[in-house]
C-alpha cells in the first residue's frame, strides 16, 4: 500500500435532540477530523448548530427522497426504499460516507458515543502499518452519580468496563438484570471501529467490518484512543428509546438479552407504570458515591478525564499503552509496550524461576518459559511492569532478586520511576526504593544499581496485535 497522511472523518446515522447533536459536535469537532457526516435518520430531528466547525460538518436529511437517489451500495437490497432495520442504514450510510470522502480513516458512530483521546488522533492513527485494515476500539458504558438532567447527559467521568466475573456483578445487580446485560453493560460490549478507506469490504459491520483481503489485519488494538457510550443518556431519552424499540421494531438485529429486556421494560410498565420504569433507568446506569467507590475498587468502574480539556491529551514516552482488554477477546500475548535493554534483549517473566530475566525475540515468540514483561507508563514520569497470561495480567509487585513478587491487582504493583537520558530520544532507566534496574550484558537482573551506567539504559517498543 502507498503510504498516506493518515487522515480522517467521523459519520454519524443520528437520531437526536439538538442538544445532543450540537454536543456530539463539539466534541468530535475538538478532535480536529478533517470531515463531520451527519446523516439525519429522522427529518424532524436535523436540527443542529451551524456555527460549530463551519466547513467541516456535512448533512444528509436521510428522507424518501435520499433512499430514492443514494447510490445503490449494499447492504441495500430494496434500490429506492428505505430499510428497515436501523442497523442495514447504519450500514449503507458509513459505506457512502466512505466512498465520498477524501481521508485515510472514517469512525461511523452513534451520538451517544464519544471518542476518548489520551493523544492526538491522527498520530495514534499514523502508528498503525499499512496493512491495519481496522482499529477495533475499546468500549466503556457511562454511569452516573445522580440521574442526569437535560443537558448533563455528557457530563459524567464515570464508566463501566467489560467484567466478565459474574460474583464481582452480583454485588451492584440482581440476577434478572444480569442477565439483560453482558459483562455489565447494558449496551452492545464491542466497540466500533476506524476503517482505512481504500480496502474493499466483504462483509460489513459498523463494529467490525471484514476486508475483501484476507492478509490485511482486522479490530487491531490502542488503548491510546477509547470509546465512551452514553447509553442511558437522561431517563426521558430512556425512555422514548425503549418503548421506540419495543413497539416499533425499529432495530432487527439486537441480541436476544436485548429482546427480553425490552419485554421486561413493558411488564415494568403495564404493573408498576411510569415509577417503576423510572427505577429501571436508575438500576442501570445511576450508582450513589459509595457504590461508586467500591465499584472502583473492584475494577468494575473506571474514572476517565474525557471531558477535561487540560487532559484530553496525554503524551506518554511510549505510541501505545499496554493492552488490558477482556479475556474473551485477548487475540494474542504478542503485542502491547515491550521492554528492550540496551543489549538488544527484552525484559522477560521467566515462568520456571518466578523471575525477571532477559530473552531474545526468538525466545519470545516460542511461548515457552519466558513471557515479555510489558510497561505502561502511568504518566511521564511513573510506570509499571507487568506480564500478560490467556486468562490474567500479573503486575510487579515487589521487585527483588532473583524472584518478584507479583499481583492482578494493578493497585498493589510496585510504581518505578522514569527517569529519561539526555543521551538519546526514548532512552530512560527504572528506580525503584532500592536503586535503579540493571540489566548487565550477561542478561543478569538486579535493582539495587546506585547510579544508572550506560548499559543498564531501557526503551521501550510497541508491537501490534497479529504482527
Amino acid at each position: 500500500m502507498e503510504n498516506r497522511d493518515n487522515t480522517w472523518s467521523v459519520a454519524c446515522t443520528i437520531r437526536a435532540p439538538q442538544h445532543i447533536t450540537d454536543a456530539f459536535l463539539r466534541h468530535y469537532a475538538s478532535l480536529n477530523p478533517n470531515k463531520i457526516y451527519l446523516f439525519f435518520d429522522d427529518a424532524t430531528m436535523s436540527d443542529y448548530d451551524a456555527s460549530i466547525a463551519p466547513g467541516r460538518v456535512i448533512t444528509f436529511i436521510c428522507d424518501d427522497y435520499y433512499w430514492a437517489n443514494v447510490p445503490k451500495i449494499p447492504p441495500t437490497r430494496q434500490p429506492g426504499v428505505r430499510p428497515s432495520g436501523v442497523e442495514i442504514r447504519q450500514h449503507t450510510n458509513m459505506l457512502y460516507a466512505r466512498e465520498i470522502m477524501s481521508t485515510d480513516w472514517l469512525l461511523h458512530v452513534d451520538s451517544d458515543e464519544m471518542l476518548y483521546a489520551k493523544k492526538d488522533v491522527k498520530s495514534v492513527l499514523s502508528g498503525f502499518p499499512d496493512n491495519v485494515f481496522s482499529i477495533c476500539l475499546k468500549n466503556f458504558e457511562a454511569v452516573y452519580s445522580k440521574s442526569p438532567k437535560v443537558g448533563d447527559e455528557f457530563s459524567t467521568q464515570y464508566f463501566k468496563r467489560y467484567l466478565p466475573e459474574k460474583n464481582i456483578l452480583s454485588k451492584y445487580y440482581p440476577d434478572d438484570l444480569i442477565s439483560f446485560s453482558r459483562g455489565g453493560f447494558w449496551g452492545v460490549e464491542t466497540g466500533k471501529s476506524f476503517v482505512r478507506k481504500a480496502p474493499e469490504i466483504f462483509k460489513m459491520s459498523v463494529h467490525r467490518p471484514v476486508p475483501l483481503n484476507p492478509s490485511l489485519i482486522t479490530n487491531a488494538k490502542t488503548n491510546d484512543l477509547e470509546l465512551l457510550h452514553f447509553e442511558g443518556l437522561n431517563y426521558e431519552l430512556f425512555k422514548e428509546k425503549c418503548l421506540r424499540r419495543s413497539r416499533q421494531k425499529v432495530a432487527t438485529l439486537m441480541p436476544d438479552r436485548f429482546s427480553k429486556r425490552l419485554e421486561k421494560i413493558e411488564s415494568i410498565i403495564s404493573t408498576e407504570g411510569e415509577r417503576g420504569l423510572e427505577k429501571l433507568y436508575e438500576s442501570f446506569y445511576v450508582m450513589n458515591e459509595k457504590t461508586l467507590a467500591e465499584a472502583i475498587s473492584d475494577g468494575f468502574i473506571e474514572k476517565k478525564p474525557w471531558n477535561d480539556t487540560k487532559n484530553t491529551i496525554i503524551d506518554h514516552i511510549t505510541g501505545n499503552n499496554p493492552l488490558e482488554e477482556e479475556r474473551s477477546q485477548r487475540l494474542s500475548l504478542w503485542h502491547g509496550t515491550i521492554v528492550r535493554t540496551f543489549h538488544n534483549n527484552y525484559l522477560a517473566y521467566d515462568t520456571e524461576k518466578l523471575a525477571i530475566s532477559v530473552a531474545n525475540g526468538y525466545q519470545l515468540s516460542r511461548l515457552g518459559k519466558f513471557t515479555p514483561i510489558e510497561i505502561q507508563f502511568l504518566d511521564v514520569d511513573r510506570a509499571v511492569l507487568f506480564y500478560k497470561t490467556f486468562l490474567n495480567i500479573y503486575y510487579i509487585k515487589k521487585p527483588t532478586t532473583p524472584c518478584v513478587t507479583i499481583t492482578p491487582n494493578k493497585q498493589h504493583a510496585e510504581i518505578f520511576e522514569v527517569i529519561r537520558t539526555s543521551d538519546a530520544p526514548g532512552l530512560f532507566f527504572l528506580k525503584t526504593a532500592t536503586g535503579f534496574l540493571r540489566v548487565s550484558p550477561q542478561g543478569s537482573i538486579a535493582f539495587d544499581s546506585q547510579e544508572p551506567l550506560e548499559w543498564e539504559s531501557l526503551y521501550s517498543k510497541v508491537i501490534y496485535p497479529q504482527l
